[in-house]
């Protein structure tokens, strides 16, 4: 490696197609960094993780200048694309091979903070993104993953989570359909417009933060001070945080230790009055499946209904495949005339998908990893509040801060090396089928 020597992402993000979270917003033009400019830290990824790291920097450095950039614009990439539940807990195993009860302990801390966190800040700046406190649901479709989920209430509960059971009939009031068994009510997670949740983040940053969307980074310098080089612009500065995801493995970190799947979601119109009368309780929901590959459920505060399922390996380029989303329309078509037949009439608006990274072990990228530059990789399908803690932490590191937290999280191991292509693709699918007839209903 040469002293002068720079990084060129192969690959950048690409996606660029707005989810229904985001459509359903008001527009928000993008703004691109432009000319030359110096700053003293460079955020690179505008997601949880990114936004999280540029707010505590800048609380900790008010007479810093920070940029924070995101190749796509705001809200585009996975933190504006999910199911809009921020998880607080992870049990034992949790679908995850080789995740150790203190493992799962470790990673609660860091979720709980997380997502209070978030809650603070939703609460302290008034961000108008639907948060509401109500538990999640897991529920099943057959004694298969009843008996999942018997042994999935008794591992959150070893990490100290409060957890309900509740009955066919108590999911059927709180859902609406009798399309499930029972189940288990987690508490103390939260549940949000996604898209919006960030935008108020963004928002909401230290005056001395600059945002800057639709700004990939096409080269950067491997040390300090490092040249960062976008489209229209170029960036001198003596620290980079590295918060971009699935992306990170583009800049050296990680490369060879994720699987990344494509996810699918549709979001329909607005119920009318009488469709929304037809459930027992007039108030939002979310179901999560007891079993990874079945389907997670929303009913949104302004009555819509979220069908989020059909996963599949992604493409080694990390391109979404927008020629798929008709095929995927149609199944969520199915999946919400099974559990609700009185809303065959309600359209679909919205149909959309991305990429996510899951490392075999639960394993984290984070810290310096070379004078100046530091990275944060935590998605493992539970991204907002583990993202949001990570960028935090990330920052304090940077800054010389220490707390029990960090501790925590720098004890967690990298990610594992994966099998290569395309052995990697073969054990992805054969896991993804598995659980496919696991969820099933009899």
């Amino acid at each position: 490696m040469g002293t002068h020597s720079t990084i060129k992402p192969a690959l950048l993000p690409g996606d660029g197609q707005k989810s229904g979270w985001n459509a359903i917003l008001p527009d928000r033009p993008a703004t691109p960094l432009v000319g030359n400019h110096d700053a003293d830290w460079v955020v690179v990824g505008a997601g949880f993780t990114g936004v999280s790291c540029a707010r505590r920097l800048g609380e900790l450095n008010p007479g810093h200048r920070i940029i924070l950039l995101d190749a796509l614009p705001l809200g585009f990439g996975a933190s504006g694309r999910n199911s809009g539940v921020v998880t607080e807990s992870l049990a034992p195993e949790g679908g995850i091979k080789g995740l150790s009860l203190q493992r799962a302990r470790d990673k609660t801390r860091l979720m709980n903070a997380g997502t209070d966190l978030l809650r603070r800040q939703v609460q302290e700046h008034g961000i108008a993104c639907d948060w509401s406190d109500k538990p999640r649901i897991k529920a099943s479709t057959n004694p298969v993953g009843e008996s999942y989920l018997r042994g999935l209430k008794e591992g959150y509960e070893k990490v100290g989570t409060r957890i309900d059971w509740v009955t066919r009939d108590e999911v059927r009031h709180n859902l609406g359909t009798d399309f499930y068994g029972s189940g288990i009510a987690i508490h103390g997670n939260g549940i949000v417009q996604p898209a919006a949740l960030l935008r108020g983040l963004a928002d909401n940053l230290p005056p001395n933060v600059l945002v800057a969307d639709a700004s990939p980074v096409i080269e950067m310098s491997r040390q300090a001070p490092f040249r960062l080089t976008l489209p229209g612009a170029t960036v001198t500065c003596e620290r980079v945080m590295l918060c971009c995801n699935i992306f990170l493995p583009q800049f050296g970190f990680g490369r060879g230790r994720y699987m990344f799947l494509a996810t699918h979601a549709s979001l329909t119109a607005p119920m009318s009055p009488e469709q929304a009368s037809r459930f027992p309780l007039d108030e939002p929901f979310a179901l999560v499946p007891a079993i990874h590959g079945a389907a997670s459920l929303r009913r949104t505060a302004d009555n819509r209904i979220l069908m989020r399922k059909s996963t599949h390996y992604a493409n080694r380029d990390l391109r979404f495949d927008w020629q798929a989303l008709e095929q995927v329309r149609g199944a969520h078509r199915k999946a919400i005339d099974d559990r609700w037949p009185a809303l065959r009439d309600l359209p679909i608006e919205h149909t959309w998908g991305g990429i996510v990274s899951y490392p075999a072990n639960h394993g984290q990228v984070f810290g310096e990893f070379a004078p100046g530059l530091y990275a944060s990789s935590s998605c493992c399908g539970i991204g907002v509040s583990l993202g949001a803690i990570s960028g935090t932490l990330l920052a304090e590191m940077a800054c010389g801060e220490g707390s029990a937290l960090l501790d925590i999280v720098r004890a967690i191991p990298a990610p594992t090396p994966m099998p290569p292509e395309p052995m990697r693709r073969y054990i992805a699918e054969k896991a993804l089928r598995r659980s496919t007839r696991k969820c099933q209903p009899d």
